[in-house]
């Protein structure tokens, strides 16, 4: 008995609830309802949803198409090499730095020549080639000597006065030769190479002497031209226009 009394209630219970079902409305597809959020805070949005304007469609088309072509231009070169957009830059700027880049100076000394006059011929010979010329004596022989010395005076008395004069100048080192050729010449020093006699020589010559200086006979001199050449022109060709004996390298310094 009890347990036909429990079908008979699960039976109502299942009949009621199938009426229940029974009796609703039926469900539609309604739209999920738009919240607007919080003031402050962006909205999220999946990638696809973002309206593309033109013009960025453009801009990516552009890049996509710049992307590609670079990467064509690095899968045409040999392997190992380095061409490509940047390398090609790269190498452009490199040559035109080199280009612009001017050639450094040629300086040279060309002689040795007998005398002076010898040198000046040839620079006529070889004018137009030098930006800076200058002529330059020296000895052929170390063991020779020069002195300093003025030329001989009408007296001896005269001679003693030009002392007087070189004493109150602060100068010191002279004596008057007595005889020979240069007999009442003023001797101011003798010195074993040209420098030195040159130095006394400026000294003199600065205190109002016409002093000159005299080389012995085993000290013969010997002049140079030292030359900045000018562009284009190389040292065999100085030396060739200026017939020159020979020719050698110099410091360009020396020439400033």
């Amino acid at each position: 008995m009890l347990i036909r009394a429990l079908i008979v209630v699960l039976a109502i219970f299942n009949a009621g609830v199938a009426l229940w079902w029974w009796s609703q409305p039926p469900v539609t597809d309604a739209p999920m309802p738009v919240m607007s959020p919080p003031e402050g805070v962006a909205l999220l949005q999946l990638r696809s949803e973002v309206p593309v304007l033109a013009a960025d469609a453009a801009a990516q088309d552009n890049a996509l198409a710049l992307s590609v072509a670079a990467s064509a231009a690095d899968n045409a070169a040999p392997a190992g090499s380095d061409t490509g957009a940047g390398a090609l830059a790269g190498s452009a700027q490199g040559e035109a730095t080199v280009a612009s880049a001017p050639p450094p100076p040629v300086c040279v000394s060309l002689g040795a020549f007998a005398d002076r006059a010898q040198l000046d011929a040839a620079q006529q010979r070889a004018a137009g080639i030098f930006a800076v010329a200058r002529p330059r004596e020296s000895a052929s022989s170390s063991s020779g000597s020069y002195r300093v010395m003025l030329p001989p005076a009408e007296s001896r008395e005269a001679a003693q006065a030009t002392v007087r004069r070189i004493v109150a100048a602060g100068i010191s080192d002279y004596f008057i030769i007595g005889q020979g050729e240069l007999a009442n010449a003023v001797a101011l020093g003798q010195f074993r190479n040209r420098d030195g006699a040159q130095r006394r020589l400026d000294q003199l010559q600065a205190a109002g002497f016409a002093a000159q200086i005299v080389p012995s006979a085993s000290a013969q001199s010997r002049w140079w031209l030292d030359a900045r050449l000018a562009a284009g022109i190389s040292a065999t060709q100085a030396r060739q226009r200026s017939a020159a004996p020979q020719v050698q390298s110099l410091d360009c310094a020396v020439l400033r």
